[in-house]
Parts: C-alpha cells; sequence; structure tokens
C-alpha cells in the first residue's frame, strides 16, 4: 500500500495525516463535513467556541454510527434467517 502525506484543516488548524492513498477521498470528505457541521452548528446553536461545536459534532456522529450499527445488525439477522429457510429448503428438496 503507498502512503500519501495530506493535511486536513478543520477549522483555522491543519492536521497532518500519512494515509493510505485510497483513503484520501474519504478523509478529504470527513474533513470537509466536519467544517460543514462546525458552520451548521456555530449558526443553529448561536456557539463559538470549538471545543464545544466539536464535541456536539462527536455526540451526532457517534449517535448516527450507533443505530447504522443496530440497523445493519437487524438485516444481518433477517438475511441469516432467509438463508436458513432456503437451506431448509433446499434440503428437504435433495433428500
Amino acid at each position: 500500500m503507498d502512503k500519501l502525506s495530506i493535511n486536513i484543516k478543520i477549522e483555522n488548524r491543519n492536521y497532518p495525516m500519512k494515509i493510505n492513498t485510497e483513503d484520501e477521498e474519504d478523509l478529504r470528505l470527513a474533513g470537509k463535513l466536519i467544517n460543514d457541521k462546525i458552520k451548521m452548528f456555530r449558526s443553529h446553536f448561536n456557539r463559538s467556541d470549538l471545543q464545544d461545536l466539536l464535541s456536539m459534532i462527536a455526540i451526532e456522529v457517534v449517535s448516527e454510527n450507533i443505530k447504522l450499527k443496530n440497523r445493519l445488525a437487524t438485516e444481518q439477522d433477517s438475511i441469516n434467517k432467509q438463508l436458513e429457510h432456503l437451506d431448509k429448503k433446499l434440503s428437504n428438496y435433495l433428500v
């Protein structure tokens, strides 16, 4: 894997990173989304403290991540049940 040095700018601070080249697009998008959320939270909640804004963003992102993991687990359970059902049907057919 090739390594690439990039800078992600959050507000007025640069964060140098050494990343795998295939991760560059995702990380640059993450930086853009963080900056967009900072602007949104700053205007919506009338907050200017960067620490507060980043904490609010972290809470939102982690909450979304938990919801996605729960949904994925539910969908995986459903798929597994469907596969078990099909397996039983095939087994009965072959016997």
